[in-house]
């Protein structure tokens, strides 16, 4: 009889922990500390009704779309918010249209500190996925391909190489990495 007792206790202090971690995670908005490295961060989380809703963006410095680019970028200290980044070629600009990106070639390849890749995608521009928010931004990925999940304690090269494409020249885009911040 004492053993269902202490079983019935356990399990009732288990239930009222996790529904306390639930709600501490699902109702309250905590800023997202930043991360470090190169690239321009933005906090994207914003509340839901009653629900916080968490994300991040980092935005690395803008080239232009009619020339060839190559870079590297490092981050660490990326935030774990139970969703996984993103890694895009994005394009800030109203005029853009995205069906005109053909010709393009992109070529993204993110690695961990021991090398080993995350994130190794490639192809013509018309091969990614053109995805718009608003009336001006527009970002280029490859479904499940361009993701992964961030480890805080992890350091990452982004590698970008663009060969350029005629009927994007005068667009600047720029390499984007994020995570969560949508519905």
């Amino acid at each position: 009889m004492k053993w269902k007792l202490t079983f019935v206790l356990a399990a009732g202090i288990a239930t009222l922990s996790f529904c306390a971690w639930f709600s501490w995670e699902s109702f309250v908005l905590r800023p997202v500390p930043p991360h470090q490295g190169d690239g321009e961060f933005e906090d994207l989380s914003f509340r839901y009704g009653p629900f916080a809703v968490r994300g991040y963006s980092i935005s690395m410095p803008a080239f232009d779309l009619g020339d060839s680019f190559k870079a590297e970028y490092r981050i660490s200290g990326l935030t774990q918010i139970r969703q996984k980044c993103g890694v895009y070629l994005a394009v800030r600009d109203p005029q853009f249209i995205g069906f005109a990106a053909d010709g393009g070639e992109l070529h993204f390849e993110v690695t961990d500190s021991m090398g080993r890749s995350v994130v190794k995608v490639g192809g013509n521009l018309s091969e990614f996925i053109h995805w718009q928010a608003g009336d001006e931004f527009h970002g280029f990925y490859q479904m499940e391909k361009s993701f992964f999940n961030p480890d805080r304690r992890e350091e990452y090269r982004i590698r970008i190489s663009y060969t350029a494409g005629r009927k994007l020249a005068g667009h600047k885009g720029f390499v984007y990495v994020r995570c969560g911040g949508e519905i």
